[in-house]
């Protein structure tokens, strides 16, 4: 395992007792926890807020992390990083007219002190007005991202919107067998989270979308979001019911750590009961001393329409 503090490998002048990282999807950054054994060494690099650090273990690599905590503990020390710098976390009221997405991404990140980059979204997507209620840029991205079928991605110093459908369709990571009734596996199934379909109604459109794979008939109308035509409003509801949908099934895998599994990557799960098909990684945690992994997928919604 590497560590390297400001550009430095400080490996050999460290002792590291433990180390979690934690790799996430949504409104959430990547965080870690790292405890040094001798304080003395690791206060001898003058580590204070704000300095950046990241772990590099058999090919996996955690990205920037910012150092958020520094908790002395009887010789020794706890460190708190996060993907994204404090400053991120501040509220604010703002208004846009007529920005696109990418504008959008652009300027919340760089609010930030990041960079943004969008996968699998169309940028270009313009907004005739965006109000932003006393919500931290992360927040207030997040909101916009889920009404498009996309969720915000925090990490290596970037604030990335990558579009579900483009994740699920990427090849797989890894493909797994599985017995949901066995150790070290974890199968639920949210009866009644998933909707047949779901409706946006506003002012001036409606529109609906339909999971074709669902037969029973739960429907959700929304008349908060709002579309300004007819197109943009079966667009919010497509992506609204996708995000919905993917929640009402989750399954958490117990392993060895593998650096191949990371945040939003596909995995094909090879199972005779239910939980077979393809799933997307949610979040997990890496204990990098112990090499386990806790890893939560979703499963992937193919039947939106």
């Amino acid at each position: 395992m590497q560590l390297i503090y400001e550009n430095v490998d400080i490996t050999a002048q460290v002792d590291i007792v433990s180390a979690l990282n934690r790799d996430v999807a949504g409104c959430r950054c990547d965080g870690m926890e790292i405890v040094f054994e001798d304080g003395g060494k690791w206060m001898g690099w003058k580590p204070a807020e704000g300095d950046r650090l990241q772990v590099v273990l058999d090919g996996y690599n955690t990205g920037d992390l910012f150092i958020n905590t520094i908790l002395p503990e009887e010789g020794r020390y706890r460190v708190f990083l996060s993907s994204m710098p404090k400053m991120a976390g501040g509220r604010r009221n703002a208004s846009y007219e007529g920005k696109t997405l990418n504008e959008m991404m652009a300027l919340c990140a760089s609010e930030c002190g990041m960079r943004s980059a969008l996968y699998g979204v169309d940028g270009g997507l313009r907004y005739p007005y965006l109000l932003r209620e006393n919500e931290s840029a992360p927040a207030f991205l997040s909101r916009i991202l889920e009404r498009e079928g996309a969720t915000l991605k925090i990490s290596g110093g970037e604030m990335k919107a990558i579009g579900v459908e483009y994740a699920q369709k990427r090849e797989a990571v890894k493909s797994l067998e599985v017995k949901t009734d066995g150790p070290g596996c974890r199968y639920i199934r949210h009866e009644r989270r998933r909707l047949q379909g779901l409706t946006i109604v506003s002012p001036y459109a409606r529109a609906s979308a339909v999971d074709r794979a669902e037969k029973r008939l739960i429907w959700d109308v929304r008349t908060d979001i709002p579309a300004e035509n007819a197109a943009v409003a079966g667009r919010y509801a497509r992506g609204l019911l996708l995000m919905n949908n993917r929640k009402a099934e989750e399954m958490t895998l117990q392993m060895e750590f593998d650096p191949a599994m990371t945040a939003l990557e596909r995995v094909d799960i090879l199972s005779t009961g239910d939980a077979g098909g393809r799933w997307l990684v949610e979040d997990l945690e890496h204990d990098f001393i112990n090499r386990k992994s806790r890893v939560k997928m979703l499963r992937c919604v193919e039947s939106i329409w």
